[in-house]
Order: structure tokens, then sequence, then C-alpha cells
């Protein structure tokens, strides 16, 4: 149902989606209903119709950001410099406007918070709520969440969900500067 709404060239009518997935009517729905509950989808008040909710950008930002920074990690560890390896990774077609934003942030943390480990770690616990729900798997949000509480453990979860790389770098044996700071 995702695919249909996130495909569809105009937010799709519940009669355009029953057509389009064959479903019956009333499947079609409750299926909505779950995932508006979730916030995956949202109906458009006046018009009726269906767009993707903000919930499923918020669990692509976490695991952009966990892919991106294993990357980034991969190639400190062969002996390319962080900054070198951010500055080719962002110069490349991996370059969503996610990791452009924020892929930056590895190399140093805002002082402001953006989105937390907390806040993106109960958006990620919704979905695989509701994945649950629809029998969806989601291992990567699954992994992406371990690796917040992780975060939240190791006393960086009220910094920018961002943190996932200094949790990777922690377990990679690299040292970090937000890592030096909670040990201090």
């Amino acid at each position: 149902m995702l695919e249909l709404i996130a495909n569809a060239e105009a937010p799709p009518s519940l009669e355009e989606l029953t057509r389009a997935s064959g479903l019956p009517k009333p499947t079609v729905h409750r299926i909505l209903g779950l995932l508006a509950r979730g916030g995956l989808v949202q109906r458009e008040a006046f018009e009726k119709r269906y767009v993707v909710g903000a919930r499923v950008s918020a669990l692509s930002l976490a695991v952009q950001m966990l892919a991106f920074s294993e990357g980034v990690l991969l190639a400190e560890k062969r002996g390319i410099p962080r900054e070198k390896a951010v500055e080719v990774m962002l110069a490349s077609v991996i370059a969503s406007p996610m990791v452009a934003y924020r892929g930056p942030l590895v190399l140093g943390h805002p002082e402001e918070v953006w989105f937390d480990c907390h806040m993106m770690q109960k958006d990620m616990n919704l979905a695989l709520e509701l994945g649950r729900e629809l029998d969806v798997p989601l291992p990567t949000t699954a992994v992406t969440n371990e690796l917040l509480s992780a975060a939240n453990g190791m006393g960086i979860g009220g910094r920018d969900f961002a943190v996932l790389f200094d949790v990777l770098a922690s377990m990679a044996g690299v040292r970090t500067e937000i890592l030096e700071e909670a040990i201090a």
C-alpha cells in the first residue's frame, strides 16, 4: 500500500488504491487505518486522498545515517582520513538529501540537537510494532533501533541521532570526540 501511495503521480483516493491493489475496499480501508495510526500515511482532510506520512521519512533518516556511517568507518579503518571519506561520499551518487545534510555531522556534532536518539527510537519502535501487526519484516529498522539503544546506554542518547556513527566507531575501536566527552 505504501508503495502504491509513494509511486502515485498524485495522492490517491481510497477507491484508486482499491482498484490498484486489487484488494477488497474494507481491507484497503483497514490497512490504511493501521498505516495512518503508525504515522506511515496521512489522509488529506479536504481531498480525502492519501500521502506518505512523516514517520516513513524518519525511518529512512536513521537507516541512511547508519549506512553512511558504515562506509565512513570502513574507509577510516582502511587508512583514509574521515574528512576525505565524507568528502568523497558526499560527492557521489549516495549523497541523498539526508546524507548531504547530516553526513557532515560525523565530523562534528552540532551543539543544538535537531533530532535526538530518544525521539528517533520512539519512531523506530512504533514502526517495528506496526511491522509486526502487518507481518512486514523491518530488519534494518530493528538493527538501527538496537544501535540507538546502545547510544542511550553509552550516555550519548540525548545527542543528535548522527551519534550512530560514534556507536559504530566505538564498536570498531575508533575514537571520536563525542565518545571522549562521554567518558570524561
